[in-house]
């Protein structure tokens, strides 16, 4: 439970922007975790993926990816391959390598969270609609517009169907697929 509450702390510190605070933290609670449950406990995982979080928001992406790496091998030891904890890890690294700008390795392990996500979810859940923003954010960011637009366009048709079009996950959508227009020089069908 000592474990548990520097955990909590090391989430607050996050939240305060004091990452290097938060690390200790999680070091702190890593250290209880492992001597308590061992290495391949989902509990551990958890925490080094708190830790690839403070990494990452601390502007690291490649410590970063080292701790959702190790997360991502304990989820998918303790818990398989199918489960949201293996998806978040997968999602986390892609982010990891889209900071590094990465964007092909990127796209891999978001292509791989997002078979989980339709596996466990479906194709018309918003997280799932999410997953596919993210992906047509990278594919934007590497300048492959068509198939940025292709995701986005996916995104919206979910967001559409489960929150509305007053929603503001819909503005998101819709400003991803403007700035693709936008970057094609389409500035028409940019406003449209």
């Amino acid at each position: 439970e000592t474990g548990h509450l520097y955990s909590a702390i090391g989430i607050t510190l996050a939240h305060m922007v004091k990452f290097d605070r938060a690390l200790e933290y999680y070091e702190k609670d890593l250290a209880i975790t492992l001597a308590t449950l061992g290495g391949t406990h989902p509990d551990v995982a958890r925490t080094y993926h708190s830790m690839g979080n403070a990494h990452c928001d601390k502007g690291d992406p490649s410590q970063a990816l080292a701790c959702y790496c190790t997360a991502l091998d304990i989820f998918v030891a303790s818990l398989g391959e199918q489960h949201a904890d293996t998806a978040r890890a997968l999602n986390s690294i892609g982010a990891a390598y889209d900071d590094m700008k990465d964007y092909d390795r990127a796209l891999e392990y978001y292509h791989r969270a997002l078979a989980i996500k339709l596996a466990l979810l479906g194709p018309e859940h918003p997280a799932t609609g999410v997953k596919y923003q993210t992906i047509g954010a990278t594919y934007e960011n590497k300048g492959e517009f068509d198939k940025a637009l292709e995701y986005y366009q996916r995104d919206l048709s979910i967001t559409l169907a489960t929150v509305g079009d007053s929603h503001p996950d819909t503005a998101l959508s819709l400003l991803g697929i403007g700035n693709v227009h936008l970057a094609q020089g389409s500035i028409a069908q940019a406003r449209a």
